[in-house]
Parts: structure tokens; sequence; C-alpha cells
């Protein structure tokens, strides 16, 4: 997620950057100044940091989301109608077809 909004960040600026210069090439009361170009550019540079923060917040949201229905989904399956002998033969036999195990 994070080189998502990175990307998305940098092609926001760029994209501000290249509106700037275009309007800076007009004349009159529209034409944007070289001050107001410089300005603009440092409160989208100063936008960034929130936006990365933003997206490190999400990451641990999405995991927790991602438990949360894996165990939702264990509560609502019924337990297998195994024995505990048939659990401690499958138990045997996995350490026995166990190579490294001594």
């Amino acid at each position: 997620m994070t080189p998502a909004i990175q990307l998305l960040t940098a092609a926001a600026l760029s994209a501000v950057i290249c509106i700037a210069l275009w309007q800076s090439r007009g004349s009159g009361p529209q034409a944007v100044s070289v001050g107001g170009i410089a300005a603009f550019i440092a409160a989208m540079l100063m936008l960034i940091s929130p936006i990365k923060r933003l997206a490190d917040v999400a990451n641990p949201i999405t995991r927790g989301a991602a438990a949360l229905e894996r165990g939702l989904r264990l509560l609502v399956t019924p337990p297998s109608p195994r024995t505990k002998a048939a659990t401690r033969a499958s138990a045997r036999r996995a350490q026995s077809n166990c190579g490294t195990c001594a």
C-alpha cells in the first residue's frame, strides 16, 4: 500500500508542477508568479509526510481485519468429529514420516 501512496503522491505533485508551468506562460491577471508556484509546491511537499503516516496506519488495520475474518471463520465452522485416538494416530504417523525426527 505504501508504494501505491508514494506513486500517487508523485503523480499529483508532477501534475501540479505541469499545470503551474503551463499557467505561468500566460500573461495578465491569470499568470502565476514564481513565488506562488514555490509556495504551492512547498505546501504539496508538506502533505507527503501525513499521507505516508495514513498509509502506515492503514496496514495494521487491514491485517487486523483479515485476522478477525479468519477468527470468525474458525468460530463458525463446527469442530471435526475426530476422536483423541484418531488424533494420536495421525500424530504418530506424522512423526514416523518425519526424517529429521529422532
